[in-house]
């Protein structure tokens, strides 16, 4: 199929965070990736910062234009 969009359905574990969920299924948690998150999602923001256990969020394809820095661990040369 020809300009399908697949969405991948994540279920909220405790204290979690929508950036963190996007950093961990993206690799980024800029402002239009999450922000992606959100739209894909109407009214998730009425969860607050820390999302309560059990809520399903969609979590679809980035569209081109979506930052996508890495998110890299911290290390250093001696870890």
């Amino acid at each position: 199929m020809t300009g399908t969009t697949l969405v991948e359905v994540y279920v909220t574990k405790q204290n979690e965070r929508l950036d963190q969920i996007a950093a961990r299924r993206y690799g980024s948690s800029a402002n239009d990736v999450v922000i992606h998150v959100m739209n894909a999602n109407p009214g998730i923001e009425r969860y607050g910062i820390i999302l309560p256990p059990g809520i399903k969020i969609k979590l679809p394809d980035l569209p081109k234009s979506a930052t996508t820095t890495t998110v890299r661990e911290n290390k250093t040369l001696w870890s």
